[in-house]
């Protein structure tokens, strides 16, 4: 069983939900993984490039550091490519995947384009 995990969405909504602050907590992507991982799936830890440039790597969880992948840099919109790139993986995979983010938008840019 494999699950894929969108970092940059779980440690937003962490810092702002959990740690009562704005921006990005690794807390939040720790306790995930840990989470996942205890049930027995093998995670697959997607991040944007952007947030991995901002926040460092996660040098307090060498376990993370070793299953984050930076999701690339590029984007017609400028957003979203971690989105994207959580849905590639997890169609590579055939696997379910974990985000907060609301998919709802891709539609909306698809009608557009």
């Amino acid at each position: 069983r494999q699950v894929v995990l969108n970092c940059a969405s779980l440690g937003h909504t962490f810092a702002n939900s959990v740690g009562k602050k704005r921006g990005f907590d690794w807390e939040g992507v720790n306790r995930s993984v840990a989470y996942n991982e205890s049930r027995g799936f093998r995670v697959h830890a997607v991040c944007k490039a952007g947030t991995l440039q901002r926040n460092g790597s996660p040098k307090s969880y060498p376990r993370l550091r070793k299953l984050v992948v930076a999701a690339p840099a590029t984007d017609m919109a400028g957003k979203g490519t971690d989105d994207l790139f959580t849905l590639r993986v997890a169609q590579e995979h055939s696997c379910a995947f974990v985000d907060n983010s609301d998919y709802r938008d891709w539609r909306k840019r698809g009608q557009r384009g």
